[in-house]
């Protein structure tokens, strides 16, 4: 009888062993959301080793940088004259500037925000308030000039900050969707897939496939549909309205903070102008969906 027990005590035992074994060499998907610039944002990490403490690392990380770079725009947005700010904010405006995207006209942004996000249309009353836009001059050594900041970094600061934290990705396999804006390293065995949804009828259309790329949307998943119309908070200060030259526009690329600007910029061009731009660009490819839903694609 003593025997039995011990037979059975070490059988228990070489199980347990051989599940320990097993559970520790097999791939898990670690995931982690939370809300990223008052948006939607998920990291998601594929590892045989727990990578919860790694997670929250890094949202820790994102979240400090976001509440830095969105104090350090509140305090530009509340001043006038000749200003100095940090490398980095200095750096994120140099490259909207070069992308022609230096919009000084956040309040006008933002009065449109506040209305998509209660299915609402601004009132002429509400609009008619903005009439100037001043302009920013950059100047050497991180000084900013001009009469009046208002300025808005909404096509770049969350990717500017998501591209820095990504350094400590660098050895994993990862997946970052911020809005339906998607980063993604290495796959743990083949490649990663993201999916493409059409505007307004938010039906699935298309696939794209591949490791190490980024695929940022304008029109997509940051639209609000009134009365069967899409809106974006991508502002035309000419008409003070949203542009709507197209549904949506998407971007694939090797560089989140390059997609994001590249697609910003062609969602206020039209197709025909927007194609002619990427000629002296360096893009995987583009997507854009028309406002009849036809759909372009660049290299196809």
């Amino acid at each position: 009888m003593k025997k039995r027990i011990i037979f059975f005590s070490i059988v228990i035992l070489l199980l347990l062993v051989f599940f320990f074994i097993l559970n520790k060499n097999t791939l898990k998907q670690y995931s982690e959301k939370f809300t990223f610039f008052n948006k939607n944002c998920e990291i998601t990490i594929y590892s045989k080793e727990n990578k919860t403490k790694k997670l929250n690392e890094i949202i820790d990380k994102m979240q400090k940088l976001e509440l830095k770079y969105s104090n350090e725009l509140e305090s530009i947005n509340s001043k006038s004259g000749k200003i100095k700010v940090s490398s980095n904010m200095y750096e994120m405006i140099k490259l909207v500037n070069d992308y022609e995207l230096l919009w000084n006209y956040n309040s006008l942004i933002e009065v449109w925000k506040d209305n998509l996000e209660k299915s609402k249309i601004p009132t002429n009353n509400e609009l008619s308030d903005f009439k100037n836009s001043s302009k920013i001059e950059l100047l050497d050594n991180s000084y900013l000039e001009s009469s009046n900041f208002d300025l808005n970094l909404d096509m770049i600061m969350p990717t500017f900050i998501i591209e820095k934290i990504e350094t400590y990705l660098k050895d994993e396999s990862y997946m970052i969707n911020y809005n339906g804006n998607v980063s993604v390293g290495k796959h743990y065995e083949d490649k990663f897939n993201i999916a493409l949804y059409m505007p307004v009828t938010n039906q699935y259309f298309k696939t794209i496939t591949g490791n190490n790329i980024s695929v940022y949307n304008i029109g997509m998943s940051d639209n609000s549909v009134i009365d069967g119309i899409s809106y974006t908070s991508l502002i035309d200060f000419t008409t003070k309205y949203p542009y709507q030259k197209h549904l949506s526009v998407s971007v694939i690329n090797n560089d989140f903070v390059e997609s994001s600007l590249i697609a910003y910029k062609l969602y206020t061009l039209s197709l025909e102008d927007g194609k002619e731009y990427l000629k002296n660009q360096n893009v995987t490819n583009v997507i854009w969906v028309e406002n009849d839903q036809t759909v372009v694609t660049l290299n196809e």
